[in-house]
């Protein structure tokens, strides 16, 4: 799966007209796939980009942020970073 959407990461990042909430929804699963191969770094990177995507595209309580705030606290508490979790789930 990994494979696949860094393909359509790449294809829609080459084609302006496509919508960013494609983009954003793209790494988000990407971020999704690095974090469950134990690829916590860029996992973070593809997390945290998609969720500034959405806060800038949607409204703040749109249900994509709180799952991808939830999955970067899923990171941190696998990084023993439990201050760190908590913020995210607090969030």
């Amino acid at each position: 799966s990994r494979n696949l959407f860094n393909q359509s990461l790449q294809l829609f990042s080459k084609h302006p007209k496509i919508n960013n909430y494609k983009i954003s929804w793209v790494r988000t699963y990407l971020g999704v796939a690095e974090r469950e191969l134990g690829n916590y770094d860029t996992a973070q990177i593809m997390l945290k980009e998609s969720l500034q995507d959405y806060r800038k595209n949607s409204s703040e309580n749109h249900k994509k942020i709180a799952w991808i705030l939830a999955q970067l606290g899923i990171i941190e508490k696998e990084l023993g970073n439990y201050i760190k979790a908590k913020a995210f789930y607090k969030e």
